[in-house]
């Protein structure tokens, strides 16, 4: 009776193992994100409010067919990159003292902050790569097809033109059979 006791434990001990090497990691990337920047005066503000589409229940069937976003386990910001696309002297990065990339979903609302930058240089550029929030989970978040991402910035100075922007983020996402 304790031996098949036994057997029984290492069956579902097994079962276990098994379905956690069933889990897969998927990267997934948004499109690019346009958005542009209005005049703005120096200060901190949102500068600016993404509304994105992204079927991730989509990208995670094109790994395995078998799961989908109510399989995800874990879900990280890998990289988030912010880059201006009509830079000139006056309305470029170095406008930018300090950043946050908030993002909410219909399936979680509440916003969270997934990178943030702080004493960003007072020097010319068009791109940077956004310090990244990793102990975040986005696993809830993921869960919908409809994002919005938003751009707080402490500004040095004003924008003087409609500032044409584009962000990418970048996931990875652990799913799993159970």
């Amino acid at each position: 009776m304790l031996l098949a006791a036994g057997a029984a434990m290492m069956g579902l001990v097994s079962c276990d193992k098994l379905k956690n090497l069933a889990k897969i990691n998927v990267g997934a990337q948004s499109a690019d994100i346009d958005f542009s920047i209005p005049v703005t005066p120096a200060g901190e503000q949102n500068l600016a409010e993404a509304n994105v589409t992204l079927n991730i229940d989509s990208v995670i069937k094109a790994y395995n067919s078998s799961v989908g976003v109510n399989n995800i386990k874990s879900a990280k910001v890998i990289a988030l990159t912010l880059e201006v696309l009509d830079a000139d002297s006056a309305n470029n990065l170095a406008l930018v003292e300090a950043a946050k990339v908030i993002l909410s979903s219909d399936t979680k609302p509440t916003p969270v902050t997934i990178g943030e930058l702080t004493n960003n240089p007072d020097e010319y550029k068009t791109s940077i790569d956004i310090p990244l929030n990793g102990d975040v989970d986005l696993a809830e978040y993921l869960r919908s097809n409809n994002y919005t991402y938003t751009l707080w910035a402490k500004t040095r100075r004003g924008t003087t033109k409609e500032v044409h922007c584009k962000a990418v983020v970048k996931y990875d996402i652990v799913v799993g059979l159970e």
